[in-house]
């Protein structure tokens, strides 16, 4: 901006302006020395100088206020804007008119929040403030705070209409062409958190579907064994420009690759050019869910690889999660009625709820609610039982399908007490039925505890390694 224009700006007339040292000495600087009161057109005009205190410059007079000393403080972040929020406060409640005693009123009240709690986790939520015409707001104002929102209880109730949309944006007869090339083949399925229970899911239709030898993989593991004899690489991603997963597409040696992601087409090839991209984003279906459980972004792939299944057995696949969706939402409802923070829980499984219990032990691990041992249902007898009598685990929670076998009734006869998720399913059918209960579990979980298990409060320490972008 140009001297005129910055000038134009700030002569406009303001009642109160707040800068820091640095631009008070820029604009003198820039101004050849020219008065900041001469400069900025404002009735009070609040300096800040950090630990130093602050000036005050009123009718060309200058104040100097120091600051209280804080021997311990939790988080200074935002203290200057909380110090000038109270000195609006303080303004505003008296007419617009300014006192002295001011500046250490707000001292006092800045010092307080930054031994207590931090400079920005006092402040309200987001508001609304309702606009009147040919008022100022400062002197009228209607506040109507923002309802918080649950991402959890938001991306789980949005999911069923985003999963259709997602079906019907992917191209029918294009995808139907990929399925014929992952017929009698090597294929690995590759996924992380909730997109490794699609990547189990999927493999599994695969393997029964379409007589594939098929694996489910972490990204990682991509790079560290020998693909010389794999025909495809299927890999889910969410966004489909996931660090590890672009890392691990470039160095599998893997010639014949597939991202399924709701993901543009065009952002997920600038990272992966060579791959196959099967996006379900489209105009109707651009919300995504926010937070770090994956609802919608664990069954939507798995949707899509079923709608063929769903199509040739008369199933309309609506109804079916509708139906499945109220069922399970119900049962969970009236079958869990306890649950706390750090509760240990033991998830049977076997082959044909894998996907569903890997699904619900990210949840539960990545909320930074529960303690979780996934116990494979006969691989449980070989002396993993000894775990189980001492851990003593406040939930079990027992996968399965419609049938059963022998060993499982011994099984459930030594668990005695477990909340049984069973489908009135079998095969793949089951299974999918199963990876919805998956979500629905979580839901209610989130509802006994009255917290949004969406949003964990990781450490930045953590999320340093969460945005790792080096050499796996």
């Amino acid at each position: 901006m140009s001297d005129n224009e910055i000038l134009e700006q700030l002569s406009i007339g303001y009642e109160i302006v707040q800068i820091n040292q640095k631009v008070y000495n820029y604009l003198g600087n820039r101004f050849h020395g020219q008065k900041v009161s001469e400069i900025i057109n404002a009735k009070v005009i609040n300096v800040t100088l950090s630990s130093k205190g602050n000036d005050f410059i009123i009718d060309d007079n200058k104040m100097h206020y120091n600051v209280n000393e804080i021997k311990k403080v939790i988080d200074e972040t935002g203290a200057g804007d909380g110090y000038f929020s109270k000195l609006i406060d303080l303004y505003v409640k008296n007419d617009l008119k300014f006192d002295k005693s001011y500046p250490n009123i707000c001292n006092q009240y800045v010092s307080n929040i930054l031994k207590l709690f931090g400079a920005t986790s006092h402040i309200r939520r987001m508001v609304m403030v309702k606009e009147k015409k040919d008022k100022c707001t400062c002197q009228d104002i209607e506040i109507k705070e923002k309802r918080k929102i649950n991402r959890c209880f938001l991306n789980v109730n949005n999911m069923i209409n985003r999963i259709l949309k997602a079906v019907e944006n992917v191209n029918e007869e294009k995808f139907n062409e990929y399925l014929k090339k992952f017929e009698s083949s090597n294929t690995l399925v590759s996924g992380s958190g909730g997109s490794y229970a699609s990547a189990i899911f999927i493999s599994h239709y695969l393997n029964t579907h379409y007589n594939s030898n098929t694996q489910a993989i972490y990204p990682r593991e991509l790079t560290l064994r020998n693909n010389n004899n794999i025909d495809n690489l299927i890999c889910v991603s969410y966004s489909g420009t996931t660090q590890d997963m672009v890392y691990a597409i470039d160095n599998s040696n893997i010639k014949n690759t597939y991202i399924i992601t709701k993901g543009q087409s065009k952002k997920v090839l600038e990272k992966s050019s060579q791959s196959n991209v099967i996006s379900y984003y489209g105009s109707n279906n651009k919300g995504k869910e926010r937070g770090f459980l994956s609802f919608e972004g664990t069954l939507s792939p798995c949707t899509i690889f079923m709608k063929k299944y769903f199509n040739d057995n008369n199933i309309e696949i609506e109804t079916f999660l509708n139906t499945r969706f109220n069922y399970w939402k119900n049962y969970l409802q009236e079958n869990i009625t306890y649950v706390s923070k750090g509760m240990k829980i033991n998830i049977m499984y076997d082959y044909n709820s894998a996907s569903a219990a890997y699904d619900s032990e990210s949840k539960f691990i990545e909320s930074g609610y529960f303690n979780v041992v996934l116990s494979e249902k006969k691989n449980f007898s070989h002396g993993r039982f000894i775990n189980y009598e001492f851990e003593q685990p406040e939930l079990t929670i027992y996968f399965k399908t419609k049938n059963t076998s022998d060993y499982e009734d011994a099984l459930k006869d030594y668990l005695k007490s477990y909340l049984l998720i069973e489908s009135e399913y079998d095969g793949i059918l089951g299974e999918y039925d199963l990876l919805i209960a998956s979500q629905l579990i979580t839901y209610v979980f989130a509802k006994i505890l009255k917290v949004d298990l969406a949003k964990p409060d990781y450490s930045e320490e953590a999320m340093k390694l969460y945005f790792y972008k080096g050499h796996l």
